[in-house]
């Protein structure tokens, strides 16, 4: 078996793996802390691969798992594919309706089984002040604007009343960057699942639209000012959005839900293109 080191952005080590003559993605917990986490999110992958029988949705197995002292982690099977930065300088609209098409279906497989909710204040309250908590340190740099930290303190308030959503499940982190598309099977390949402080589809909502509205996965892109990127996301934006709309709950929470969304960005913010990301978020809602 080979193994070769890859770039991920969340608090695991990734890796490339030939198990059996076939290549495996191994994630792996960097500390004792992420390990319970790691464990998580490969048990919601798990789930979601075993019940989630789409047509234009693939969720990789799970392989193996792993849990060893502190440490944990799993294999699952590798995508060939592409992703969302390379598939924007070559696709066509017929491309990008599949992706539409893609994420409606999936989401309305997550709403489906998400009973509606009122999910008290406690809920809330407890995620805003772990935000502002785990925020000190880049607070006191200096580098959040005015219109920054008047949003820290306006989620406490907002925090402060019971939220009527569906709950049950979601990805957890379902932004562009974590979509392949394979053009072998035409379909959508879901990676990197994440837990979250709340199961709910509207947290994969605001996860969608932080990237085709607000463009957080290309902020930190050599293709941050590529116009066919831009281009594509508009368009991303424009047919998902009154999908989205169709829902009371998303036209009553929405605007909460994506400002703590931004907001948990905070405490990761350690590039000058991240933190310009959340200040521009904020200015604009001025």
């Amino acid at each position: 078996m080979f193994e070769l080191g890859i770039a991920g952005n969340s608090g695991c080590e990734l890796s490339i793996s030939k198990i059996n003559h076939k290549l495996a993605v191994v994630k792996r917990s960097s500390s004792k802390h992420y390990s319970s986490r790691l464990k998580l999110q490969m048990q919601k992958q798990e789930l979601f691969a075993k019940e989630c029988d789409l047509k234009n949705i693939v969720i990789p197995n799970i392989i193996t798992s792993l849990s060893e002292a502190e440490n944990f982690e799993f294999t699952m099977e590798f995508v060939h594919g592409s992703g969302f930065d390379e598939l924007s300088l070559q696709c066509g609209k017929q491309t990008l309706d599949q992706i539409v098409d893609a994420l409606k279906e999936l989401l309305t497989y997550e709403i489906e089984r998400s009973p509606i909710t009122t999910v008290p204040a406690h809920i809330f309250q407890t995620k805003v002040q772990q935000v502002i908590k785990n925020s000190e340190a880049i607070i006191a740099s200096g580098e959040l604007t005015d219109s920054t930290l008047r949003a820290l303190k306006d989620a406490s308030l907002k925090a402060n009343v019971d939220r009527t959503i569906p709950q049950g499940i979601c990805h957890g982190d379902l932004t562009l960057s974590n979509l392949i598309y394979s053009k072998l099977n035409k379909k959508v390949h879901v990676i990197d699942f994440l837990d979250s402080f709340i199961e709910s589809p509207i947290i994969d909502i605001c996860k969608i639209r932080q990237d085709t509205l607000h463009g957080w996965s290309r902020c930190k892109s050599e293709l941050r000012h590529n116009a066919r990127t831009t281009q594509a996301l508009t368009y991303l934006d424009e047919q998902l959005a009154p999908f989205f709309s169709q829902f009371d709950w998303v036209n009553e929470h929405y605007d909460f839900f994506q400002d703590i969304n931004i907001l948990r960005i905070i405490p990761y913010a350690h590039s000058e293109q991240v933190i310009n990301f959340i200040n521009q978020y904020f200015g604009a809602k001025k």
